[in-house]
Parts: C-alpha cells; sequence; structure tokens
C-alpha cells in the first residue's frame, strides 16, 4: 500500500455519487483513508464509520498513522475491536478513548 490508487478512488467517488450513499462503514486503516477522500465535495456529506481489529504493529508505520489521522477528520466514529487495538491507538493519541 505505498501509493493511492486513483482508479480505486475514482470508482469509489462515482459508487457514492451514484447512489446517494449516506453511510460508509470502513475496516482498518487504509479504507478510511480511502472513503474519506472519496466523500470529499460530496453533497450530504456520507457519515463515515469506521472498525479497527488487531492489526499488531502496522500501524506503527509512520505514514499509515499519517493517513489514517488525516482521514479521522472525516469519520464520526471508530469502533476498536479487541484490546491490542485499543492499547495502540488510545496509547499513541491517535483516537480518544
Amino acid at each position: 500500500h505505498g501509493t493511492l490508487d486513483r482508479k480505486v478512488l475514482s470508482r469509489l467517488r462515482a459508487t457514492l455519487r451514484e447512489r446517494s450513499i449516506g453511510i460508509i462503514h470502513t475496516h482498518n486503516f487504509v479504507p478510511n483513508y480511502y472513503a474519506a477522500l472519496a466523500a470529499l465535495g460530496l453533497p450530504g456529506k456520507p457519515l463515515l464509520v469506521n472498525t479497527c481489529h488487531n492489526m499488531g504493529t502496522r500501524l506503527a508505520r509512520r505514514r499509515l498513522r499519517w493517513l489514517y489521522r488525516a482521514s479521522l477528520w472525516r469519520t464520526a466514529r471508530v469502533a476498536l475491536v479487541g484490546a491490542e487495538a485499543r492499547e495502540h491507538l488510545v496509547g499513541a493519541g491517535i483516537v480518544p478513548a
């Protein structure tokens, strides 16, 4: 996941626009970032909900942390599944307790 896949982003944005989707539920970090970007400027501003599962040290990578933090400004709620996810994301100050 080193680069942004513009084709995926374009398709997702077109789908959101065509179907007037009101809620987007993503799982983990990268899909949340794509959804936040795809929803930019859309009428009705779809509500973004993110579920984070135990991801080990994957978010230890600086770029993923930055991308996930950047997507949170559009995210209404984050559900943390498992103690490891909670300890990592809350402990790092990425999501509030």
